[in-house]
């Protein structure tokens, strides 16, 4: 989870936005340009969405499931701490073969 946020960060906005649509401005603005780079500008710009997204979907999915085990927990934790006080209020024993 902690690889996955930076390398997220990096590509949405930090480094490679910047330097993507920087290249693909100076790509325009020249006439003489060759038509190939064009195209590798574009495929760069998909890769990079592409990795994002990526890294975007490891992340959520990381944190959702994180978040989905610690709330099981709490429930149960609290259930078996209910459960317990019942059986002492009401003096049972639950029916647990030995």
């Amino acid at each position: 989870m902690f690889v996955y946020q930076p390398v997220h960060s990096l590509l949405s906005f930090d480094v490679t936005t910047p330097l993507s649509c920087s290249a693909l401005i100076g790509y325009t603005e020249n006439q003489n340009e060759e038509a190939w780079k064009g195209y590798v500008y574009a495929c760069l710009f998909f890769v990079n969405g592409v990795t994002q997204s990526i890294f975007f979907h490891q992340l959520f999915h990381i944190g959702m499931t994180l978040g989905k085990r610690v709330k099981s927990a709490a429930i149960a934790m609290v259930y078996k701490k209910v459960d317990s006080m019942y059986f002492k209020m009401w003096n049972l024993r639950p029916f647990v073969k030995k």
